[in-house]
């Protein structure tokens, strides 16, 4: 891990960077979830045992399953540019 700041910020920036990479890693399990064949709340019942309280909120699991299954491959956080994905929830599917 690098220290990007100096003085009184160098940790906000350190946490900033490691939290951008948890939730990535996060994201990369649910498109790894959807993959294989996982429901939604399969894949948010994996991510609450493997992560526990910082586990990624149940509407997030859901809405990242339904870009995935709309066509989606990137698991960064911005979408790609020129790219809209209206995301419409039935149950457990999209």
């Amino acid at each position: 891990m690098a220290i990007v700041g100096v003085g009184n910020n160098t940790c906000v920036y350190v946490i900033a960077i490691f939290t951008m990479c948890e939730s990535t890693e996060k994201r990369i399990c649910i498109k790894f979830c959807f993959k294989i064949g996982k429901t939604a709340t399969e894949t948010y019942q994996l991510l609450q045992q493997e992560y526990g309280e910082d586990v990624v909120g149940r509407k997030q699991v859901f809405d990242w399953l339904c870009l995935f299954k709309a066509g989606r491959t990137s698991a960064e956080s911005n979408p790609p540019v020129g790219t809209t994905v209206n995301v419409e929830k039935r149950g457990d599917d999209c």
